[in-house]
This record gives structure tokens, sequence and C-alpha cells, in this order.
């Protein structure tokens, strides 16, 4: 798929509220989206904006940014060199920084779909959408910071050695500077901790949602957005961040938990149970 093909199938996709059909355009594990990529030449903004922009249609705003992001994250993904048996300290630190930056630039794509969709009147036909993405961002934010803790557990390990031990001096100097560039990127659980917050606005876009007649409102993807929100909270121990979550969700105007899809209850519960027993209440 070339990029007016791409572009040309989006506009159709919004147009007729398919949503299913804008995941499957969007997903990063996608055969379009590796298709999409390998078509690509030039991978410069300026280039994707001009290959957007010679599609048939007209890609009003905010799907032109949200394309351009979307590019640019398997952009980074394709750079990500083989993982081999026993990876230099170079190859790790360039698949962190890889990883990182499409992190960042999906990370782009959902805070402008939010400001979208929370801007929508019956925008319930945008769920499958949010999901993918939700579900692409975490195992990109996941695989980021595993990344990053890898490169810069490999560069604690390196800086011990005599630079002499590497090799030549041209290998010593690029070894110094991919342990500068690991140590320097790495912070523990940065992108999950990203991730938390985008999920955060989302929960907000979905809870908030009065304008919308109940049977379209961004309501219904109120327990799904929560469940994965107590997921990252457990992951990163601040589960007692969980509590604010549930307050909120007890002042809101939403329908009752058993109107919600069966897994999106189950896992709620499952999480409420968890709070509840690491609180001591074995009742509840």
């Amino acid at each position: 798929m070339l990029l007016p093909e791409f572009a040309d199938a989006v506009i159709a996709a919004v147009a007729n509220h398919s949503a299913d059909h804008l995941a499957a355009l969007f997903a990063v594990q996608s055969p379009i989206a590796r298709a999409l990529i390998g078509k690509i030449p030039d991978r410069s903004p300026r280039y994707i904006v001009v290959g957007l922009r010679s599609c048939s249609g007209f890609l009003v705003a905010p799907w032109e940014d949200i394309c351009l992001r979307h590019v640019e994250c398997m952009h980074h993904l394709s750079t990500i060199p083989p993982r081999s048996a026993h990876p230099s300290i170079q190859q790790l630190a360039v698949e962190a920084e890889a990883l990182s930056n499409a992190t960042k630039a999906h990370a782009e794509v959902i805070s402008l779909f939010l400001r979208y969709f929370t801007a929508l009147q019956s925008g319930r036909w945008a769920l499958p959408y949010l999901r993918i993405l939700i579900i692409d961002h975490r195992r990109l934010s996941q695989d980021a910071d595993r990344a990053s803790a890898a490169a810069a557990a490999a560069a604690l390990s390196f800086s011990g050695r005599a630079p002499a031990s590497s090799g030549s001096a041209g290998t010593a100097a690029v070894s110094q500077a991919a342990i500068a560039a690991a140590n320097s990127s790495h912070k523990p659980n940065a992108h999950t901790e990203e991730f938390a917050r985008q999920l955060n606005k989302a929960f907000a876009a979905c809870v908030a949602d009065r304008a919308s007649p109940i049977e379209h409102s961004r309501k219904w993807a109120t327990y799904e957005v929560v469940g994965h929100i107590f997921r990252v909270y457990f992951r990163l121990k601040t589960s007692h961040l969980c509590k604010n979550i549930i307050r909120a969700l007890n002042a809101a105007d939403i329908p009752p938990l058993s109107a919600f899809l069966r897994a999106h209850q189950v896992t709620f519960k499952y999480y409420i149970g968890v709070l509840a027993f690491q609180g001591e209440d074995y009742a509840k």
C-alpha cells in the first residue's frame, strides 16, 4: 500500500465510521503497516506529508498528523537491528533508541486522537480504534522500557572494563558513545509512566461524555480503559492510585457495571478483589 492509498483508506474509514477498518489500518503489527513502510523510499516528514496529500480525497484534521506520526512510528520500528544471541552494547543502544522514538511517535498518535475523540458526539463508533491504540501502546511502552533497561545494564557492565579490551580505538570510542547514550536516556519505566498518563486522559474522555445519547456514548469504553489503568498501576507498583479511579467511577453518571461487556466486568472485579486483599478486606 502506498501513502496516497493509505490516506484514502483512512478518509473512507472515518467518513463511514468504520473503526474496525481504522484499527486494521493503524495496528502496528498488521500486514498493512509493514507493507506501507516498505514502500516509502524517503521517510522524512516532508515526503510523508506530500505522499499523504497526493490522495484523491482530503485528510481533515487531525488525521493527517495522525497518519504522519503513525508512519514515523513504523519507520523507527523498522530500524531495529535483528536480535542476536549475544547482542553488542551498540546493538542494544540502537534498539533502545529506536523503540523509544517509536513509542514517542505513537504517544503523539494517541494524544492527537484523544483530542479528536473527546470532541466527538456519539463517539461510540470509534471505540475499536481506541482499543487498538491502547493495546499497541502498552506493548510499545513495555518493550521500550525493557530495551532501555537492557542497554543501561550492558553499559554499566561495560563501563567497568578497560577501553583497550574492546579492540581498536575507534571501536572503543563507539562503545563509550553507546554507554553514554544508554546511561543518559535510561529512566526506569519512563514510557510506561507516560502510558499511564495517556490512559487517564482516555478515561476522562470516556467517563465525562455528557453530550451523546447513551447508546452512542463514549462511556461504553470506561471499564475497558479502567482495566488497562489498573494493570499499569500494578505494573508500576502504584496500585494505591486505583482508589482515585474508583472514586471517579462512583461519582460518574454511567450505566451499571452489569451493562458492560462480560470481559470488562471480570477484569474490573479481579482488580477490585486484589485491592481488597491488599487492604485486608477479606469479606469484600
